[in-house]
């Protein structure tokens, strides 16, 4: 896994407090977000998709068959 910067540290840490439901997948635990409600103030949904792609070349986040959802690897 690659350093993250501190913005996309930021970002992964709203995904992860506003995650709802929990699932466990190979022994790893996720957790589902509605990603409008992890967007760090007075960002651009274009800001937070770029973070949402190093998260996801980093194995902690995967999108969904619904657009407006997400997955966050919540094991620290």
């Amino acid at each position: 896994m690659n350093k993250l910067t501190d913005a996309t540290a930021h970002v992964l840490e709203m995904l992860r407090v506003n995650s709802e439901r929990t699932e466990v997948y190979d022994g790893e635990e996720w957790g589902m977000v509605y990603l409008d409600n992890a967007i760090p103030r007075g960002w651009s949904k274009h800001q937070f998709a770029g973070h949402l792609s190093d998260l996801k070349a980093n194995g902690l986040y995967r999108p969904t068959a619904y657009s407006e959802f997400g997955e966050v690897k919540l094991d620290r």
